[in-house]
């Protein structure tokens, strides 16, 4: 049976290894959300775009809304028809 002792690190290698594990930790924080986001994103794609297809026929129903105790009317309006004319212009 063998004996090991260990030594303890003098203060100034604490107060690094202390540094150097806050800057992985930082580094590791502002990785991981964007990669969560990312990942999200790819895993619900196709939820994603189908919710995002029916956007146009949902809004073309909706009459009114509120949120928040803010209500908002809609009204359909027609069409302009705009058609460029042409200038004449003597010089």
């Amino acid at each position: 049976m063998g004996v090991s002792i260990v030594m303890p690190l003098p203060a100034t290698h604490m107060e690094e290894y202390a540094k150097l594990l806050t800057s992985i930790s930082a580094l590791v924080g502002a990785v991981i959300w964007p990669a969560a986001f990312l990942g999200a994103i790819l895993i619900f794609r196709r939820e994603m775009s189908s919710v995002l297809n029916s956007i146009p026929s949902m809004l073309n129903r909706m009459k009114k809304a509120s949120l928040a105790g803010v209500a908002v009317s809609l009204i359909v309006l027609p069409m302009l028809n705009l058609r460029a004319q042409p200038i004449k212009a003597e010089i």
